[in-house]
């Protein structure tokens, strides 16, 4: 790992997710892949379909420049939801 980031805060169940802010992280870390990750407070790991079309977008932005995103995880409690596991990557 190169680096880690927090680049967003969110509510109990939303988020402001900068997918600029993200992908320019990237390219002034000098990274050639992205792992994301977020919670979710409820205790369930299911992606929303906001989280699927944010990984999708993510995924694309960053290909766009050159950068892979290698995973998107969800983590709530104990549980974990991998977006490459679970094949949406």
């Amino acid at each position: 790992m190169i680096n880690f980031e927090r680049l967003n805060d969110g509510s109990m169940d939303n988020v402001v997710f900068d997918m600029g802010k993200t992908v320019r992280h990237a390219i002034l870390n000098n990274s050639y892949y992205i792992v994301a990750a977020h919670n979710h407070p409820s205790g369930i790991a299911n992606p929303s379909i906001d989280d699927i079309n944010a990984t999708k977008h993510l995924k694309n932005a960053a290909n766009s420049v050159g950068i892979r995103l290698l995973d998107h995880i969800i983590i709530s409690g104990d549980k974990y939801f991998s977006f490459k596991d679970n094949e949406y990557i």
